[in-house]
């Protein structure tokens, strides 16, 4: 096999330097002419071995024809690989030279061989029509021209071989280049699904115990890109608890190679909360787990989607619930209502002391209020939404509001000097800021304080990061804080379910603030609850900053 493939090998060779001839005759048809004037001759060829034929590629003189048949000469030279002279062919005693020579008339022949790194590969010769006597000069002549031949074979073999290396170099360079424009656009790809479905990557080094993330999992973080992370320092992001669990699962998959899955809360290098999602699985080199690499995703606004869709789910329910047994109620209270006003028109057949009648008629008529409150929660009251600035509506509220903060309660109205407009339902949006009014004086001890600020926050940028808006929206922050008592970071979460309060019984129907979040999720906003135990609670409305030239009316929407 090797032999066959040596073999192959010189063949292409012998068929190359042939290639080289027939490309370049002009410059070795030179070398002939210079060889054939110098000595005289009457043709001079230059041949190359061809399965032990002769191809007289280069020629210069006459005998052409004759001579592009010829082999002797070649044999000649091949079977003894030095210079050949023959001064004089007798062609009456050497028959065989006589058959191969006669037609060309010729008498004598000087031929170099040309051989290249010890492989002949053909011959340069001078034929003559007569017998000559060859001086050494002759000799020394041809030597030389042929290894010019040979040179110039040589440089145009090399030239060959740099031009099909650089073929392939070209070739591969361009494979390269496609698998980079490949990677470069598959890398493009990911990062805009990294962005888009807000998911990164990150592996665990237990060679170095060194921790790597992608530029998405920095951004989650809210961490500078390129920042040195350590495991310690990945694991102060989570909670306590949390902080517990994923220490856990990473020691775990170290043990038995088994992937793991959590769920859990971040808190940000800015101090955002952030609901996280991360896989992690193993990696061994050699049976050994040298590392643990994962996805880690944010899942915040997946997580609030799938809140507010569990909260319309309830509104909803709550709603057919409430739709079948508040006009029954309703029309009981009227009943009980009606009695106890007879009764207490009727003084003379009442006791002296009739203040439990008093007591249950202003009770029953609270139960009207809250039976007309659960009718309109239940029908869906028609949300119409038009433009207006919420600071003159709020100055519109302010006797109302003191009204209802009391005597004890000091109320302030802060605004901005441009507040802008926004664009909801003005009903419920004065109910939804007297609610957060009466709530805050709720909270409030006495002679305390409820501030009610209206800013024109420009872009909120972690509401704004959250919602992977590709277009930033300006926003409107109208927000009512107090000093009261606070809420408890453990009911936050369930402050804006529908009946839940925390206020003592019979001072509370917990839909105050159902009404508000739902005002503020159907407008396209957001609701803050910022609190501390003892210090006091801001309950602050986001909502989208009207821009009149991106609306498509200046009309009222109706939404049923």
């Amino acid at each position: 096999m090797l032999h066959s493939s040596i073999s192959e090998y010189k063949t292409a060779k012998l068929q190359l330097y042939r290639d080289i001839i027939k490309q370049r005759p002009v410059k070795f048809t030179e070398i002939c002419k210079i060889a054939c004037e110098a000595l005289n001759g009457s043709c001079v060829a230059i041949a190359i071995k061809d399965e032990g034929k002769s191809c007289l590629s280069v020629w210069h003189g006459k005998y052409r024809e004759e001579l592009s048949r010829e082999h002797s000469i070649l044999t000649n030279v091949q079977e003894n690989k030095i210079t050949i002279v023959v001064p004089n062919i007798d062609l009456t005693k050497d028959i065989t030279k006589r058959k191969a020579l006669k037609s060309c008339d010729i008498r004598s022949y000087i031929a170099v061989p040309l051989i290249l790194e010890t492989e002949f590969v053909g011959t340069f010769f001078v034929v003559f029509d007569k017998q000559k006597k060859f001086e050494d000069k002759d000799i020394f002549l041809m030597e030389g021209l042929g290894r010019i031949v040979i040179s110039m074979l040589d440089i145009s073999f090399l030239k060959f071989e740099n031009a099909k290396e650089l073929s392939k170099t070209k070739t591969l360079l361009d494979k390269v280049n496609s698998q980079q424009t490949k990677l470069s656009r598959n890398d493009k790809i990911l990062k805009h699904v990294s962005r888009l479905a807000n998911i990164g990557g990150w592996e665990y080094d237990l060679t170095n115990q060194s921790i790597h993330w992608s530029d998405q999992v920095y951004e989650i973080h809210e961490v500078m890109l390129g920042t040195t992370i350590e495991l310690v320092s990945a694991l102060n992001f989570y909670e306590p608890e949390s902080r517990t669990m994923v220490a856990q699962n990473l020691r775990h998959t170290i043990e038995t190679g088994d992937p793991f899955e959590f769920e859990c809360c971040i808190t940000t290098a800015l101090g955002n909360i952030r609901n996280v999602r991360s896989i992690g699985e193993p990696e061994y080199e050699n049976n050994k787990l040298v590392r643990i690499f994962g996805t880690f995703q944010d899942i915040t606004e997946q997580r609030m989607i799938e809140s507010q869709a569990r909260q319309f789910l309830k509104m909803e329910t709550l709603g057919q619930l409430t739709g079948e047994i508040s006009h029954d109620f309703n029309n009981i209270l009227s009943s009980v209502i009606g009695n106890l006003q007879f009764y207490l028109k009727r003084q003379q057949h009442l006791p002296d002391d009739s203040h439990e009648v008093a007591d249950a008629l202003h009770s029953a008529q609270r139960g009207v209020k809250l039976t007309n409150r659960l009718l309109n929660f239940s029908r869906g009251k028609n949300f119409v939404i038009e433009p207006f600035e919420p600071s003159t509506i709020v100055r519109g509220l302010e006797d109302l509001m003191q009204e209802a903060c009391g005597s004890n309660t000091r109320l302030m109205l802060e605004f901005e000097s441009d507040g802008g407009s926004v664009a909801t339902d003005i009903s419920l949006f004065e109910t939804s800021l007297l609610n957060l009014v009466i709530n805050a004086r709720d909270a409030s001890p006495a002679h305390g304080e409820i501030t009610v600020c209206v800013q024109n926050l420009g872009v909120n940028s972690s509401f704004q990061n959250a919602k992977r808006d590709s277009i930033p929206t300006e926003y409107i922050s109208i927000s009512v804080s107090d000093n009261g008592v606070g809420i408890p970071q453990s009911v936050i979460k369930r402050i804006t379910e529908p009946f839940f309060t925390t206020k003592e019984p019979g001072k509370g129907t917990g839909l105050g603030l159902c009404v508000v979040h739902n005002l503020i999720t159907r407008s396209g906003g957001q609701l803050n609850i910022d609190s501390v135990e003892g210090m006091g609670t801001t309950v602050t409305m986001l909502l989208p900053r009207f821009h009149s030239q991106l609306q498509h009316s200046q009309q009222s929407i109706q939404i049923h």
